[in-house]
């Protein structure tokens, strides 16, 4: 390369590095003004789907700590798309200022579309409103983003006198951005919050007194409430008509003059107050007023009573030096007026306001509740009764429901509220109206919002601007009120103040954001408008190119990475990434908190994603605290508050993972891994949990036990609640237990620190085999309070991490006196050494110890050869730094009796002990399902699935239960153990004066355990398999020091742990030439996790069954990424309602899958499905810790003996199970008028729309079928395949309405057998995919006899041809077939024009493939009165077989709530809202249940039916010898169910709506190879289906990035955004940047081979 062009190249790099460090500063969000956001629209440096992203990040990042948004809009990004879309296509210009600008209203604003409005309460969440709110309307006609709800006082503090103080119940507690402790003031505690923290370009708020003035004050923003009528209350959650307004709360007077102008305006749903206020509107809008001289000349009011500030406070001359420069922008102030009756006005208890606000709320409440078209209350009196009901999450204890009560007793407007409404009217009239004419004021001005109750009970404007801040920084904030009608002058008076002041600024972050700037490369260009600009454009262009020729040469591809990388890194991560994540230790975390390169909450963030990534496969960890990242927050706001100085101890601000028996006072459970005590209620946090909290620490969550610590005979790792830990270095190693789960977590990296229990080896044990060092302290050192127990003897509580001075800083932490262990404790605390136990890391803390080797231990029998080697090694290592091994001394004569001897003696103590203290532990809890040891066995006998019962029995639990206390035989026990400690361990320690002894593993753990003796264990090695081992040092009680000396020394002396190998990095081979390749290779992994390489490797949307299988081979794939991508559409689309459940073990699935394709070498392993996530609809049962229930909550918690047929040849075929879809409940065989696709689980927790699932298409269309839930899952791609049921037309009916393919098999040709069922004469399952080939391979799958469906299995086997389906994708499928195109389907009566036109297309197509078309017809005479013969009889039998088969199913159940049809109807008159009975019923329900079986009634149908098949479609086939027949749709559905004859259908096309119509093909009897080859053919040759795109802009997907919030979230649905999809997961192929280095790099960065090449060539 000539050193000219190397120059060309590194200005090139230049550029790129520095676009990358400077953030590329085009465009500044944050603070951003409307005005500055229109100009960035302008000039292209800011789209809003980049402005949606910003916030949604903001969101993401603070709404844990601040609490301000309750729900952010699942549609917000798309909404923001359509408005670049409209702006490219110059669509904008007539809307304003707020076109594609981001609007968080108040949750008690009403919006008519996926968001809830719920007024912060959980009473009205999934209610429906029937509109947008007015002003909701004018926003989106004004072309704003909705961007969520606002969290609020609950009710808008309206339920309690006392207030909820900024709380509400969906919300949680809003705080002040600015001093996190201050009053956040509300009701519209969020809208002020957002805007302040720059949550939100611009947020709404609503005010009946106060609620928008008093928050913006005191958060430092603009707040304007509007003169009453001003803005349209309809769809707003009411308080009183006379009073409430809704307004803007914004950043700057002209923002929300912006939105004032936006939102006023007449509105025929609030017509009266509207009409009145309408005069008041200027014309040309309010923006004429934003004067920056407004003040000159204007008259202002200071009335006595408001500024009664202390002389010499913040606030007295802050607001003297304001009112001065309020003087000296020209306008006179008039001072010392009397606002007449002011005491009166303002006491809002006895002026009559409350007394008129309780009944105009009750009326106004239950007007607004009657015209929802949902919801859960209907009256102010249900409310009460769900709160009653509710009483912990609507904290009725702290707050209770005073204003409701009252309110609820009102019975209208009568003589006494009349009689206060003509009250306050006088007082406004004789009060601040009077005084301003007399004065001739333009506005009176107060502090804060202490003007509020006067300007309320008048209607009367006011306008809040930011002031000042006290001396904590809390702010306060000026007003600026008037007569109705004044706002004109009200703007040029508060922004001629604010320009003059400029008081505001924005909140000094306590917490982490990500960077205000958002990135563009361009910005770096000059001017396109200056001629030097031009030159030095196309001089930059030019060198790029010029840089791209030299990209051959190795230094080039070497630098052009290292910019790439560098780009990559500074724009797609934090400041964070500086610091090395894993393997950290305390002492690195806290020294990244002091140095800022690290923070909590980026921390904890870090273990919670290791959480999601992992768990799944090692399940370490059993609940995640929801609290977590709040927490952080907390840590980081500390910290930030000291100056990022140390403001605690080691762990402060560091997540701590605790086992699951160490009880906590929070959201997380505390269940010793049992389902028995899941939702108990702990009384206080345990001792060491309150230790933790005490030093700052983050409780991360809960790790995995062996369930009820091993006192159930259970695998090591195994609890019911956690499943199977399994070992991180070795799957199928043994994790040990029974603190497996803090082991595992440690070693893997899913928490800083861990906390276990031990009784005999539960600590010592599973830090060996996983690697890590366990500390089992001196009984009493630590406090067992709070701990679920075993043995009070023998039982401690100590910290497993994976270094020595981790786990001696949580030691130091966690030991000390604790008054409810207080004997223990008590005793043991004289053992704790001043200073504590830190002073004990010595890196020659081995010198001059005496270790002792105790024989029986470390033998070739315990150990081969090769581990006994690394132990020698070790013991050679410890002589080497100093000390001193006493080898061959006995602990005992006779070794092998004196071990009988103590375990026996210690299982005789431990039992009665264990009753004792389990015993009184579930008796002290607040809550429990189970109070005792029996109740805890009975619960495990009720529940044996769960339980494991047959596996692992309980029979410790029943010989604990049948002991008697502390009798003679166990005293007896007690004493041999404490003689066997004496003489053996201590008297050993005592009579060689040693230190420590060392042993293998947790081998001597019963020792340690009899004696309450202390030991560490440490990683000692690596088995031939990579199975850890350990090195364990014990000595007598107190002996901490010594063993940390002893340890800390050893460990810095041989460094042994290593990562688990999956976290390890491949070796690269040693040639001479490949460390440039290797760099090279880094780089591009570098690039993939930045976000840059991955997008050109695998394209997940539309993915076929075979380009995974291609992907899995070519390694651009796994399995564990699929299922990743397709639950993370589940969560971002969770809207459409197609998922009703996900599996929690397809991760691990996927995960097992990787592995055996791993282990077959990448090749093609299984059939076509291996490792391929599919779906299948709600009534197919499957064995696991899913749910069957057809959608009804009757059947939740029922459990299946067995998985069902076509279940079990999925996973014999290596399919991943991903969860189940939502069907039309009971298969749409319960009402006669069901809706298509509803269900009361489906639709439980969601909002219920038109169609509670929906068309992924078009939300408003029908997504048809009882399969539905599995059409819209293909549709949309939430699965690769999904599997349906039909009984009639619940395949074929949802895929062609959701533009799928869905196969309706020949009867039995796939097993019924655990399916719930309708009819045994026609159910059948079968595939609905996106392609005719992938749901071919799934029919090939599922295919088979199956001897539980033993008769129409055995007679359908015979149709399989051999060599499978497959077979017949043939693309020249239609030459040569006959098909006939029967009378009475396409017809205008049915279908319109256009479809008619297609569909007359489709079947010219056919033609020219070689089809012969036989029109002209006739399936059978008179088809309409036919097809209501078989729809109106065919469902006398059907009820009976509906009867007959479900009772079976029922009866057949290992366990269920429901036994027969009788119970499953009783259930649903039991619960009538859940279950939608009102509106649904249950017709088809009970008149199947009056059916005595198939009698002679249902016989004479059956024959008719049979008759009407022989003589219909089946004469019709063979008379015209035809290979199928085609329908639209599913019209011909019913002739194929009443003959079990197969169909296919295939898209077709899209209405003039947008909705999807299909084609349909059917035949006889074992005809599926025939019609394979006709719809394979037709799909090809027409290519119809499309996925769902946006509307406004066809390049662009219309997929929404979003999230659910919280992870359990199982799951909850609430919503959390994400900035962007994680490529290396589920990244879609994505065009990349203009600029002609960066593609160039992006092209070669995705290939590691390519950049091999480069660099050896």
């Amino acid at each position: 390369m000539s050193r000219h062009g190397l120059h060309r190249l590194l200005l090139a790099v230049v550029l790129l590095v520095h676009a990358a460090a400077t953030g590329c500063r085009a465009f500044q969000t944050e603070e951003a003004t409307v005005d500055a956001i229109q100009l960035g629209f302008t000039n292209g440096s800011l789209t809003s789907k980049q402005l949606v992203l910003f916030y949604l990040d903001r969101i993401a990042r603070l709404n844990p700590l601040l609490h301000a948004v309750i729900e952010v809009n699942p549609d917000a990004l798309y909404q923001a798309a359509c408005a670049d879309a409209d702006r490219r296509r110059g669509r904008s210009h007539g809307y304003g200022p707020l076109h594609g600008v981001p609007v968080l209203l108040k949750d008690s604003i009403a919006t008519r579309d996926r968001l809830n409005t719920t007024a912060g309460s959980f009473a009205l969440l999934g209610s429906v409103v029937r509109r947008d709110a007015g002003v909701v309307r004018r926003l989106r006609r004004a072309g704003a983003v909705v961007l969520g709800k606002a969290n609020l006082d609950e009710w808008a503090n309206f339920r309690t006198l006392e207030g909820t103080g900024g709380w509400s119940a969906r919300g949680g507690q809003g705080r002040n951005p600015y001093v996190l402790s201050a009053a956040p003031c509300g009701s519209s505690t969020g809208s002020a919050i957002a805007a302040a923290a720059n949550m939100a370009a611009v947020t709404l708020g609503t005010e009946t007194d106060g609620s928008i003035l008093c928050p913006s004050s005191l958060n430092s923003v603009v707040g304007i409430k509007p003169t009453v009528g001003l803005t349209s209350r309809a769809g707003v959650v009411p308080i009183s008509p006379r009073q409430d307004t809704i307004g803007p709360i914004c950043r700057t007077v002209a923002d929300a003059v912006h939105v004032l102008d936006a939102i006023v305006g007449y509105d025929y749903h609030d017509a009266k107050a509207t009409k009145a206020a309408s005069k008041y509107i200027p014309p040309g809008g309010y923006m004429q007023f934003l004067k920056p001289d407004g003040l000159r000349g204007k008259r202002l009011g200071i009335p006595n009573g408001f500024f009664n500030f202390p002389n010499g406070s913040v606030q007295q001359i802050v607001y003297q030096q304001l009112l001065e420069t309020v003087r000296k922008q020209g306008a006179i102030v008039v001072e010392n007026l009397d606002i007449a009756n002011l005491t009166v006005i303002q006491d809002v208890l006895n002026n009559g306001e409350q007394i008129v606000l309780a009944a105009e709320f009750k009326s106004s409440l239950n007007s607004y509740l009657s015209d929802l078209s949902y919801s859960p209350v209907r009256s102010l009196a249900e409310i009460i009764a769900f709160n009653n009901a509710h009483p912990i999450e609507e904290r009725l204890k702290d707050f209770g429901q005073l204003i409701f009560l009252v309110a609820e007793n009102t019975t209208g407007i009568g003589s006494p509220e009349r009689a206060a409404i003509r009250q306050l009217n006088k007082l406004s009239a004789d009060g601040l109206e009077k005084l301003m004419k007399e004065e001739q004021l333009d506005a009176v001005i107060t502090p804060n919002d202490s003007l509020s109750t006067v300007l309320a009970i008048g209607g009367m404007p006011a306008i809040t601007v930011p002031a000042g801040y006290g001396k904590r920084g809390v702010p306060f904030g000026i007003c600026f009120g008037g007569l109705k009608g004044y706002e004109p002058r009200l703007i040029e008076i508060a922004y001629a103040f604010e320009q003059a002041t400029m008081v505001r600024k924005t909140p000094k972050h306590a917490y982490p954001v990500m960077s205000p700037v958002l990135p563009c490369l361009p910005s770096l260009l000059p001017r396109r408008g200056d001629r030097r600009g031009k030159r030095a454009e196309r001089s930059l262009k030019t060198t790029c190119n010029s840089a791209m020729t030299q990209l051959r040469h190795p230094l080039a591809v070497a630098i052009m990475s290292l910019a790439a990388a560098a780009a990559a890194f500074c724009c797609c991560c934090s400041a964070t990434t500086k610091f090395e994540f894993h393997e950290a230790t305390i002492d690195a975390i806290q020294l990244g908190f002091e140095n800022g390169s690290l923070t909590s909450t980026a921390l904890t963030r870090f273990y919670l994603d290791q959480i999601t990534r992992l768990n799944p496969l090692l399940h370490a960890v059993i609940e995640v605290n929801p609290d977590a990242l709040e927490q952080a927050a907390h840590a980081d706001a500390d910290r930030a508050a000291s100056g990022h100085r140390r403001c605690g101890g080691k762990l402060h601000g560091v997540p701590v993972l605790l086992k699951d028996n160490i009880a906590t006072r929070d959201r997380l459970n505390t269940t010793a891994g049992s389902l028995a005590l899941l939702g108990s209620v702990v009384r206080r946090d345990a001792g060491v949990a309150a230790h933790l909290r005490s030093a700052g620490a983050v409780i991360l969550g809960k790790g995995n036990p062996s369930e009820w610590s091993n006192f159930r005979p259970v695998d090591s790792g195994w609890s019911a609640r956690g499943g199977q830990t399994l070992n991180p270095y070795v799957l199928s190693a043994g994790p040990c237990g029974s603190s497996s789960g803090p082991a595992v977590a440690a070693a893997a990296n899913l928490a800083a620190v861990t906390l276990g229990t031990e009784t005999d080896g539960s600590i010592l044990c599973p830090a060996s085999l996983n690697s890590v060092v366990g500390i089992k302290p001196t009984v009493g050192l630590t406090s067992r309070a709070g701990v679920i127990p075993i043995s009070p003897r023998q039982d401690t509580v100590g910290p497993i991490c994976r270094t020595v001075s981790d786990a001696v800083h949580v030691l130091d932490v966690i030991v000390g006196y604790d008054e409810l262990d207080a004997e223990a404790t008590g005793a043991a605390s004289k053992f704790i050494p001043t200073g504590g136990y830190g002073q004990f890391l010595r890196m020659d803390g081995l010198k001059g110890k005496r270790i002792g080797i105790p024989n029986g231990y470390f033998t070739e029998g315990a150990y081969g050869k090769a581990q006994l080697r690394v132990y020698l090694e070790h013991l050679a290592t410890l002589r080497k730094h100093g000390a001193v091994v006493i080898e061959n001394i006995d602990l005992a004569t006779n070794f092998s009796a004196f071990q009988d001897d103590l375990n026996s003696n210690e299982k005789i103590a431990m039992q009665a002990e264990f009753k004792l203290s389990v015993n009184a532990y579930l008796s002290d809890l607040l809550h429990s399902p189970v109070r005792s040891l029996t109740d805890v066995i009975a619960f495990n006998n009720a529940h044996p699935v769960e339980e494991r019962l047959q596996d692992f029995g309980q029979p410790d639990l029943i010989a604990a239960q049948e002991t008697n206390g502390i009798g003679p035989v166990e005293k007896a026990a007690i004493h041999r153990l404490n003689e066997l400690s004496a003489d053996g361990l201590e008297k050993l320690m005592s009579n060689h004066q040693l230190d420590a002894i060392v042993t293998p593993n947790s081998d001597a753990s019963n020792l340690f355990a009899i004696g309450g003796m202390p030991a560490i264990t440490v990683p000692a090695g690596y088995d031939r398999q990579g199975v850890p081992f350990g090195i364990c040092f014990g000595g007598l009680k107190g002996y901490e020091p010594r063993l940390i000396e002893i340890t800390y020394s050893f460990e810095q002396a041989t460094k042994i742990r290593r990562m688990p190998a999956n976290r390890s990095t491949p070796a690269i081979m040693a040639h001479p030439r490949l460390q440039l390749a290797a760099a090279f290779v880094t780089l591009a992994a570098f690039a993939a996790v930045a976000g840059c390489s991955a997008s050109a490797k695998f394209k997940f949307e539309e993915a076929t069954v075979d380009a995974i299988q291609l992907g899995f081979k070519t390694g651009t794939l796994t399995s564990t990424q699929l299922v990743r991508f397709y639950l993370d559409r589940i969560r971002k689309l969770a809207p459409l309602h197609a998922v009703i459940e996900v599996n929690p073990d397809a991760l691990a699935q996927a995960a097992r899958a990787d592995a055996d394709r791993a282990a077959s070498g990448h090749h093609y392993y299984g059939g076509p499905l291996h490792g391929v996530p599919v779906l299948l609809k709600d009534n197919i049962a499957t064995r696991d810790r899913l749910n069957t229930t057809a959608g009804s909550l009757s059947l939740l918690g029922s459990v299946v003996r067995r998985d069902s047929g076509v279940a079990a040849r999925l996973r014999a075929a290596g399919a991943v199970i991903l969860g189940k879809t939502n069907p039309s409940e009971w298969s749409h065989f319960r009402y006669s008028g069901s809706l298509s696709g509803w269900s009361a689980r489906g639709g439980q927790t969601l909002v219920f729309v038109k169609f509670p699932l929906k068309n992924p298409y078009v939300l408003s269309a029908d997504p048809c079928g009882s399969s539905s839930g599995s059409a819209v899952a293909a549709a949309a791609n939430l699965a690769a395949v999904t599997l349906g049921t039909e009984t009639d037309g619940s395949i074929l009916y949802p895929a062609s309405k959701n533009s799928v393919v869905g196969i309706k098999p020949t009867l039995g040709l796939t097993s019924r057998s655990g399916v719930i069922p309708i009819t045994p004469r026609q159910d059948t399952v079968g595939p609905m995919c996106r392609t005719v080939s992938d749901a071919v391979h799934v029919l090939d799958t599922i295919v088979g006899y199956d001897a539980l469906d033993a008769e129409a299995t055995g007679a359908a086997s015979k149709y399989i041809p051999v060599g499978g389906y497959a077979q017949f994708l043939r693309m020249d499928g239609l030459r040569g077939k006959r098909i006939g195109v029967p009378n009475g389907f396409f017809t205008k009566e049915l279908y319109g024009k256009k479809e008619l036109t297609v569909y007359r297309k489709h079947i010219a197509s056919m033609r020219k493939h070689g089809a012969m078309m036989i029109q002209n017809i006739d399936i059978i005479e008179n088809l309409t009165e036919v097809q209501n013969i078989i729809w109106t009889i065919g469902i006398i039998p059907m009820q009976a077989e509906f009867k007959l088969s479900l009772n079976s199913y029922l009866s057949d159940l290992l366990y269920s709530p429901v036994r027969s049809l009788a119970d499953v109807i009783a259930f649903n008159k039991a619960h009538p809202l859940e279950e939608r009975l009102k509106d649904l019923g249950q017709d088809l329900l009970i008149s199947s249940e009056k059916t005595n079986g198939i009698g002679p009634h249902e016989k004479t149908v059956l024959e008719l039916l049979h008759e009407l098949s022989a003589d219909g479609l089946e004469m019709l086939m063979k008379k015209h010898q035809l290979d199928a027949i085609v329908t639209p749709n599913s019209d011909a559905s019913s002739f194929f169910a009443i003959g079990g004859m197969p169909a296919i259908t295939v898209p077709a096309g899209y209405n003039d709506q947008g909705v999807p119509f299909g084609i349909c093909f059917g035949g006889l009897k074992g005809y599926e190879p025939r019609l394979i080859e006709m719809a394979y053919s037709f799909e090809q040759a027409t290519k119809v289906r499309r996925e769902r795109y946006c509307k406004a802009n066809q390049s662009t997907p219309s997929v929404p990035k979003y999230s659910n919030l919280g992870e359990d979230e199982g799951n909850r649905l609430s919503m959390r955004p994400i900035a962007s999809a994680s490529p290396s997961q589920h990244t879609t192929t994505t065009s990349p940047p203009s600029t002609p280095p960066i593609k160039g790099l992006v092209l070669a960065l995705s290939s590691p081979h390519l950049l091999l090449e480069l660099a050896l060539s």
